[in-house]
């Protein structure tokens, strides 16, 4: 009934996403859990969105899971963007559904790399949407603006950085609130304050895309890449072919290779520097 009441809300105002969170479907004891059950009653309940959706004409043309490790239930069925993928994988129209993993959040909270995430997603061609955000490792849930916190300025540049490396282009959205210290007590200026805050969530952002546009078109970068990715091409051209006869006879030198210096550490503090504006 929730949903259908959410649901028929959002059609009327024309949203195109519905947003399965995955934060209320979780246990804090194993053994109360019906688990030969359990992960059933969600695939019917998102089948159920996917068919009521299509039924009532609904502008809702898209279905997402954003998935999370814990918080505000102690564990969660879909505690990650592969548990998410998977069980996408599972449902009656598979094509409706993708995911919008919140980063640097909820990856984050446990320790998990939000870039892998991002990048993953989007080469299963399952990335319709990003919750942008920054979060300290391993802690509570921080929902701190893009940049702003103790931590995460080189990830979220770093996830910037690799979408647009493999072409991403879908929607990205904020979820974020204000620092305690910055939400002033009383009415006076509670309305100055909120939209100051949304400016620096849209300036937050902005400086990090224009970053790592900065990064994608540095050539000394791109040079460094190359040669760590692309040494030794006639290789991956015979593995990319799948042929066990010829993958076989091919030659390799272990002796060469085993000299060869890859510079990965190089490279990092290369990017770190003009991540620096140095």
């Amino acid at each position: 009934m929730l949903f259908c009441r959410r649901s028929a809300v959002g059609s009327f105002l024309g949203a195109e996403f519905v947003t399965y969170w995955v934060a209320r479907d979780g246990f804090e004891t194993q053994f109360a859990v019906p688990w030969d059950r359990a992960y059933g009653y969600i695939k019917s309940a998102l089948n159920f969105v996917t068919r009521y959706s299509r039924d009532n004409n609904l502008s809702i043309k898209r279905g997402t899971i954003e998935h999370k490790p814990n918080e505000p239930r102690g564990e969660m069925f879909l505690p990650t963007v592969g548990h998410a993928l998977a069980l996408i994988s599972q449902l009656n129209h598979p094509d409706f559904w993708g995911v919008n993993p919140e980063v640097l959040q909820h990856d984050q909270m446990t320790g998990l790399n939000s870039v892998a995430s991002a990048a993953f997603a989007a080469s299963m061609g399952k990335l319709f949407f990003l919750h942008a955000g920054n979060q300290k490792p391993n802690q509570f849930d921080n929902d701190n603006p893009v940049l702003v916190g103790m931590d995460g300025v080189k990830e979220f540049i770093s996830i910037l950085y690799v979408l647009g490396k493999i072409g991403w282009e879908g929607y990205v959205e904020f979820d974020n609130h204000m620092l305690r210290t910055d939400a002033a007590p009383g009415k006076a200026n509670r309305i100055k304050l909120r939209r100051s805050y949304i400016e620096l969530v849209v300036d937050s952002y902005r400086t990090a895309e224009k970053k790592a546009v900065a990064l994608f078109k540095d050539r000394k970068i791109s040079a460094c890449q190359k040669k760590l990715w692309d040494s030794h091409g006639e290789f991956e051209a015979v593995l990319k072919g799948g042929d066990a006869q010829k993958i076989a006879k091919a030659k390799v030198n272990y002796d060469q290779l085993v000299e060869e210096a890859l510079a990965i550490g190089e490279l990092d503090m290369m990017a770190n520097k003009r991540l620096l504006g140095l």
